[in-house]
């Protein structure tokens, strides 16, 4: 009301809406959950919401460490078991995490190698040629294959070789 009497009204709309109180739901997955040292494991966070995620994150024991494009990808030097957790939020601050464990373990299970070669057991005579093949199997990859003639390596082609 002014000096004079004069009253003057004016009505606005406020539209009330409701709190979000809806967590994201975030996912962690790995190409494995258990590996042997020296080998690399690759983690996976998506996240989703009800309004809209605002960032996620993931920690290795407690350790924060950087997400590409929502991957982390991880080489592993030593034995043990390591927790990986990832975290999302929404604007509103609700949050939410997910766990998971990996193990490394050491690789003691050794190769299994096979040596063949096409002459006979009892007539190889000097002059001879022979041809040696090498097969190679392992539990987990298998690095590299040779084949040892009298103390020196011998190339191999395709795990075969002319002697």
């Amino acid at each position: 009301m002014d000096a004079a009497g004069n009253k003057g009204q004016k009505t606005i709309t406020l539209e009330v809406m409701d709190v979000d109180q809806t967590p994201p739901t975030v996912t962690l997955t790995s190409n494995k959950k258990e590996a042997y040292v020296n080998r690399t494991i690759i983690f996976t966070v998506k996240a989703t919401d009800n309004v809209g995620v605002a960032g996620t994150r993931l920690t290795i024991d407690g350790e924060e460490v950087e997400l590409e494009n929502g991957k982390y990808t991880h080489t592993f030097t030593a034995t043990g078991q390591y927790e990986f957790i990832a975290y999302a939020w929404d604007e509103s601050g609700n949050e939410s995490s997910q766990n998971l464990i990996v193990t490394i373990v050491e690789d003691t299970v050794p190769p299994k190698v096979s040596v063949k070669h096409n002459g006979s057991k009892d007539n190889i005579l000097v002059g001879d040629t022979l041809t040696f093949a090498v097969t190679a199997n392992d539990n987990d990859v298998l690095d590299s294959t040779w084949l040892t003639v009298n103390g020196g390596n011998v190339g191999l082609a395709n795990g075969k070789v002319d002697y």
